[in-house]
């Protein structure tokens, strides 16, 4: 069992998915292994999200 910040986890990866969190994030995440990509890089490759969540899961991480 882990815990962070007050909360219990099962396992270590429950860990990593409770700090990244949504989907988005990892999407995020597997589009930014390759190298930096600016704002509107990253939104013409993430067709279907909206700036306002794009911009949100930006400021998270």
């Amino acid at each position: 069992m882990y815990r962070v910040k007050g909360k219990d986890y099962p396992c270590c990866t429950g860990v990593i998915m409770g700090i990244i969190g949504g989907k988005c994030k990892t999407v995020i995440l597997v589009y930014l292994i390759d190298g930096s990509l600016r704002y509107n890089e990253l939104r013409k490759k993430m067709k279907g999200v909206t700036e306002w969540s794009l911009s949100l899961q930006l400021k998270t991480l």
